[in-house]
């Protein structure tokens, strides 16, 4: 309780004293638009590393073997495609939202329908983190997790409010640090005093259970995200050039790497030690049943970590387009208030979990299929005015398979509503006109 009671400290200790040093909505949004590639890169990988990438890819790895790892190794390709593709488009445009660079190409309405998606879908993801949250702070000092999840929603969104993007970037870094250690550390000691019989058959990228059709779709939707996204956007948003942009993807790239091997390898070692999580998450029955005690607060930290830089990342995002681009003001004050506002009320998809969460989640399936390809393209092709009922018909195309994805289970329609929608792009710019310059 202490060593938690001391990490919630230096998260609000840290925004109180970046407060002085936010004068207005660019220091808030864009942390004044100064930071380093290391700081930027480091707050990408602590950004993405979420509840999905540690609790996901290790149960994942637990029933399937290493090629759980594509799903971040998939993530690593996504942010080296933006950093060879998009680095220079995106430092280029002086914005502060995904949404507003959608209105420079599409108009208006594109801005404020990709602005709603964002919103709610993100919104949801909040809400995940949350609950993710509250289960590691059960799980560190045994309290219910009703209080567990009001107290980390009510932190998380005091000290998004308070710091702003600022202080999200300066604790995303410590978190990083903590991420890295935690699965290091724990995967050195199972392996170490609890060693398994690995064998070259089980480090295959691909296997029975998962084979090219599965890792098609991992690249095709779950490296678009990390190719293009608002939470991603935001983070290279506050990057001071383009040097900086392209230098931050590459190094979370390699880290993501890194840390997606670690993981991968404690969902391996529990498949090939025949562990068994009787009924209950596998990543945190491992860290229960078979880590010793000081190696167990350390990885729940981590986790914790991974799970509040993921929730800070989407709340400062998804607060930033409510703002700028549905309310359309650039006003501090109601800025702050937007944010406590939304992080306060990720609460409620929160407690109702299993009714409101996949709901909310679907907009996120909406984005990746139908929104994710005329952003890419409005960012590739940017001197043709492209035919917009194709870029309508692109986005209602990838966005309703997208739907359909989500509602069957059937990744199949996800697969194919990208693809459609990136033919609606290819046809729009394809057939529309040069721009004057």
């Amino acid at each position: 309780m202490g060593l938690l009671i001391g990490y919630i400290g230096i998260l609000l200790a840290l925004a109180f004293l970046d407060r002085r040093k936010i004068s207005g909505f660019n220091d808030f949004v864009r942390a004044g638009k100064k930071a380093s590639t290391f700081t930027v890169g480091a707050s990408l990988l602590a950004s993405v590393v979420g509840a999905s990438a540690t609790l996901g890819v290790a149960s994942e790895a637990f029933r399937i073997g290493f090629p759980a790892f594509w799903w971040l190794g998939c993530g690593a390709v996504g942010f080296v495609l933006c950093g060879i593709f998009l680095a220079g488009p995106l430092a280029r445009r002086d914005v502060y939202s995904l949404p507003e660079t959608m209105e420079e190409f599409y108009g208006p309405g594109i801005r404020k329908l990709t602005a709603v998606i964002i919103v709610i879908g993100w919104t949801g993801i909040v809400g995940a983190q949350y609950t993710a949250c509250a289960k590691m702070v059960t799980l560190l000092t045994g309290i219910d997790f009703v209080p567990a999840l009001l107290g980390s929603g009510i932190i998380i969104a005091l000290y998004c409010t308070i710091g702003g993007q600022l202080s999200v970037l300066r604790t995303d870094v410590l978190q990083f640090l903590l991420i890295l250690v935690s699965v290091a550390v724990s995967a050195a000691v199972l392996y170490g005093f609890s060693p398994v019989r690995l064998e070259t058959d089980d480090f295959y990228l691909f296997n029975e259970s998962f084979g090219a059709g599965s890792f098609f779709y991992y690249l095709l939707i779950v490296g678009s995200g990390y190719f293009v996204g608002p939470d991603v956007f935001s983070r290279l948003y506050t990057a001071k050039d383009e040097t900086v942009i392209r230098r931050s993807l590459f190094f979370a790239a390699a880290f993501l790497v890194l840390v997606g091997f670690g993981i991968t390898m404690l969902g391996l070692w529990m498949k090939e030690s025949m562990f068994d999580p009787a009924g209950r998450e596998p990543l945190l029955a491992l860290v229960r049943d078979k880590l010793p005690l000081p190696v167990r607060i350390v990885f729940l930290f981590g986790l914790l970590s991974a799970i509040v830089s993921s929730a800070d990342t989407c709340l400062i995002t998804v607060a930033a387009v409510a703002e700028n681009d549905l309310i359309g003001r650039r006003r501090i004050g109601e800025m702050r208030l937007v944010t406590f506002v939304l992080g306060a009320g990720a609460l409620v998809p929160a407690f109702l979990k299993g009714e409101i969460i996949p709901l909310l989640l679907m907009a996120y399936n909406i984005f990746n299929a139908g929104i994710i390809p005329p952003v890419a393209a409005a960012l590739l092709v940017p001197n043709r005015r492209p035919r917009i009922p194709l870029i309508a018909a692109a986005v209602v195309s990838g966005g309703g398979l997208g739907l359909i994805s989500s509602i069957t289970g059937n990744t199949a329609f996800a697969v194919a509503g990208m693809l459609c929608s990136v033919a609606c792009c290819a046809a729009a710019f394809g057939f529309g006109r040069r721009k004057e310059i």
